[in-house]
Order: C-alpha cells, then structure tokens, then sequence
C-alpha cells in the first residue's frame, strides 16, 4: 500500500468540524438557531444549539414542556438523541412518552435546517416507519443538489441469516416543507465478498455475523448519494440510495493489528479503538486504529504459601490490611489511513502515519497540568512513595501512561484525532477529551467534560460551519458560545498554537467559572444564590 503525503493546513477560515455531543439538554436556549414546530401529538417544540471548538463538546438544546422533557433524575433515557449530521442537516429523535426510553416507536424523529440569513433555521417532523424499527447507528441524512431545501434519510438493516440480502429504507423530503414518505426494498452486495477473501471469520469464534453497522458516512454529495454503512471491525458496506436500482459493494477495512485481531471478531458496534471518517471536502476516508495497552493496578503477593483454592487465596489477599498496590502504566498506539474516493479497490487502502503515547509532547503548559493533575488520581492507588512525588515533579514528559485513554474521534478537517480520557480506577471521576495531533505527535488541548461516564457520546461533524455562511454577519450572534468565541479571537490560523488557549485547560473550578461566562445575567445571579457566592464573574 503506497504512502500519503501529508494534507494541507486547515486555516481558520475554513475550520468545520465540531463533536456534538449525542445527549441533547433538555432546556430552553432562544437565540439565532432556534427552530420551532410540532411533535406527532400537536405539542411545539424548539431546538437550538451551543457550538464550541473542539475539544469542548456542542451541544443542542431541545424545549417541549407538554412532552413532560423535565423528568425526574431516573428517567435520564427521556433526552433527545442526535443521530446524524450532512452539512446543514441534522436528524435527531426525542421520546414522545415514557414507553419512548424502552421502544423506538414511540419517539419521533426532527430534521434541523441551518440556513443562511435571512431565512430562519427550519425544522421538520419524519413520519414514523411504523413497518420497521430503525436502530440509531444504521440511519444516515443526506441533502440533494437543490440548495439544500429536500433531503433524504436512509438506513439499512442486516437479514438475520443472509451475508448478502439487507433491507435498505429511504424517506424522501417533498418540496415547500411537506412531509414525505418511506419506502423499503431489499438490496444485496454487488460482486464477491471482499471481507470474507481478506479478513475471513474462523468458524471457531464466537462471531458469525457478516455486518454489525457501527456508525454511517456520507461519502457523496449532492446527486452523488453514496452513503457507506462502516462495521469498525469488518468493513464498509457501500451504496448510492439515490439511483432507482441501488446495490452494495463490500469495502474492508484495513487488516487489524495484531493486538487487536481478538476483537475483530466480537459481535459488538463499540468504538474503543477505532473510527471511520470523511473529510470535510469528501476526497478521502479516514480510518484510526489505537492498540491500547490500558494501566492498571496490581497488588502484590501476601507473604506465605498461596492456598491452592483461587477463591481461598483471592479472599485471603482481599483480607490483607498491609497489601502493596503498584500502578503498571499503559500505553497505546494510533494508525491513521486513507482511502481515495470515489472508492474502487482495497488496495487503494494507504497507511497515512501513526503516533506512540510515549512519543507525544506538547506546547500547551496549562494541558500539560491537567494531564498531570489528572494522573494523580491514578496514582491515589498506588502506594508507592516514589511515584507520588515523581508524580509532583514538573517534567517535560506526559503522564499519558498512568491514564485510561480509548474511544479515539477523527476530525473531519485535519489529522487530529480526540480521545476519551480518565484516570485509573477513574469510575464516577470526571472524564477529560485529549485532541492528539497524529502527524505533527503533538498534544494539542484538553477540555473536560460534563458527563464521567468512560463511553463516546459525541460526534464529530461539520454543521457549525452553516452557521457562519454569511461571516460578520450580525443576525447571528452568539451561535459559537462566548468562552471559545473569546479564547479564538484573532488567533491567526491554528488556534491551538495560541497561548491564549490555556483558559480550557484548567481546575475544576475555574471551568465552572467560564462556563458561566456564557450564562445570561439571571442565570448568574441564580447560580450565585445557589452557591452562596457573593463574587461576580468577570470576563
């Protein structure tokens, strides 16, 4: 497989990717990108969003209170869920009813349009394809070549017991806003099995499922309806919905590493170590693989003879007060490929360049303390006098092996790739998203995150850009949210190499402040009485 040479600077001007974060809030936020209209049931809704640069997460913002949206603590499953993005586009689903959290029936499904002033945003309600459950991985939406205005949301399900026959549903948008319909046919897989002939499944393993989709791609545009159904560990089922007779070609993935070949056989659609993009400009695939070697704690053996009885000696060493605990640090790796569209053969596959934990640096001092503030917790478990205090030595070099790092995100504009982070032993800890400069083996910024839960729950897309088709416009304040608009102000081309971006990259506390340097007034003051603060905070 031939080499790539490395990819043109993304300036500013032309920055579009964003991680949206799945979870919607559910809370009204009025400005420039709300749209309104009515559920299935007569009830408005309002959807607006919260765009921030990455690693900060985006965020959408969904208000409907007949729908009863502001649930008590245990029903969090009633939030809106985004699904997926194609330039303006954005489709997402929210429970109509509590049955809604267990049954997709009962959710009903939004198109958001971001449109360029004068016109308002618009949103649209889907029927629902009463005649098949739809799983939220396999639907992708794509906008046609009329300005944007009709769209087409497409998703294909595997027949059990079939490697070539799936089913493949399509709503067709109508003209003015009028609501369209769906259809069904099945479709089967053009020419031979290319999985089967490069990574067959040995008939020992547990796994003899041809296709799990784990997320979908857009790798045409406009009349160009080619839409790619990626199973991370197998390969990308490929097809162009908009031609009248559509069929699929198979397309592996690069072969797994050798670390990681026990997993390409797993029936499951997880992301722990891998992801499939497009660029921004649909000219290529990208594909990541991590071999992670994650940190853990080990404690070392009592003194005395082991019982021969495991339970015995594992109860024996639970019971032992003066038990040493040592952290093993971990390690990972990331591969970046490519894959020239229009997609012809898996030789066409290149291998772009790859990074070592080990091996990155950072110009970033204030990421470089939140790494190592949040490496201390890993090092809360072990008992090790030394390592606290090399631990509470400034060095030069990354503490990335004393944390859990998995679930990598590619961004759709450059080489960077954005990576769950936590410490060990981290659970109910907060969790962090590390961007990582594959090519350049650098670590570019750390934000942390709302939620601790150690799984990927955002997506990384390129709506935030419509945003901006009109740039200085004013009709659009305050889409980006006022903490990353202020920390990127003329920043110049790559704003991750300004100094300036240090005010992501601190305590807990200080977060919190920024964040509310994006609240309205009332919303101060509400905080302030809340927390019995008495300070103002000031930009």
């Amino acid at each position: 497989m031939a080499a790539v040479a490395s990819s043109a600077e993304v300036h500013e001007g032309t920055r579009s990717c964003v991680l949206l974060n799945v979870r919607g809030y559910r809370a009204a936020r009025r400005d420039a990108t709300t749209a309104t209209s009515y559920t299935s049931n007569g009830h408005p809704i309002e959807v607006s969003f919260r765009a921030a640069l990455p690693p900060v997460l985006s965020d959408f913002y969904v208000y409907c209170p007949a729908l009863q949206l502001q649930e008590p603590a245990d029903y969090p499953s009633m939030v809106p869920k985004a699904i997926a993005v194609d330039g303006d586009l954005f489709l997402f689903r929210i429970p109509i009813d509590r049955v809604g959290t267990m049954s997709l029936t009962h959710n009903d499904y939004f198109v958001y349009m971001a449109r360029s002033p004068p016109h308002r945003p618009r949103l649209d309600l889907l029927p629902n394809p009463s005649h098949d459950t739809l799983g939220d991985k396999e639907i992708a939406i794509l906008s046609c070549a009329d300005g944007g205005e009709q769209y087409v949301v497409t998703a294909l399900r595997t027949i059990p017991g079939s490697k070539t026959i799936h089913r493949l549903h399509l709503y067709r948008s109508k003209p003015n806003g009028e609501q369209g319909r769906w259809t069904s046919q099945m479709v089967s897989v053009e020419g031979p099995l290319m999985r089967d002939l490069v990574c067959p499944i040995p008939e020992t393993v547990h796994r003899q499922v041809h296709h799990v989709t784990s997320k979908v791609i857009r790798l045409g545009t406009g009349a160009n309806g080619m839409v790619g159904w990626v199973d991370i560990w197998r390969g990308i089922l490929l097809c162009d919905v908009l031609q009248e007779s559509p069929k699929l070609h198979d397309m592996p993935l690069p072969l797994p590493a050798k670390s990681n070949s026990h997993r390409a056989f797993l029936n499951t659609t997880d992301q722990y170590c891998g992801d499939v993009a497009v660029s921004r400009d649909k000219s290529f695939i990208k594909y990541v693989e991590m071999e992670i070697v994650t940190p853990k704690i080990v404690s070392a053996t009592p003194p005395g003879d082991c019982d021969p009885d495991p339970f015995l000696e594992w109860l024996r060493r639970r019971e032992c007060k003066d038990l040493k605990r040592t952290l093993v640090h971990g390690r990972w790796k990331a591969t970046t490929w490519r894959m020239p569209i229009p997609v012809t053969s898996w030789d066409d596959w290149c291998r772009d360049c790859a990074v070592e934990s080990a091996e990155l640096s950072t110009d970033n001092p204030k990421a470089y303390e939140l790494l190592c503030a949040v490496s201390k917790e890993s090092l809360k478990e072990d008992d090790d006098d030394k390592a606290m205090e090399a631990a509470t030595t400034t060095t030069t070099r990354l503490p990335l092996g004393r944390l859990g790092m998995a679930y990598p995100a590619m961004s759709i504009d450059d080489d960077v790739i954005y990576v769950l982070t936590k410490p060990v032993m981290g659970n109910g800890k907060a969790a962090f998203l590390t961007a990582v400069d594959v090519r350049r083996k650098k670590v570019l910024a750390v934000a942390k995150l709302d939620s601790a839960v150690f799984m990927r729950y955002y997506l990384a897309v390129g709506i935030s850009k419509h945003f901006f088709s009109a740039p200085g416009n004013d009709n659009f304040p305050g889409i980006f949210d006022p903490i990353t608009s202020f920390l990127f102000k003329d920043l110049g081309p790559d704003p991750y190499d300004s100094s300036c971006f240090w005010m992501l990259h601190v305590q807990e506390n200080h977060l919190d402040k920024l964040k509310i340097m994006g609240r309205s007034q009332q919303e101060e003051e509400e905080e302030d009485v809340e927390s019995g603060k008495s300070d103002a905070v000031q930009q």
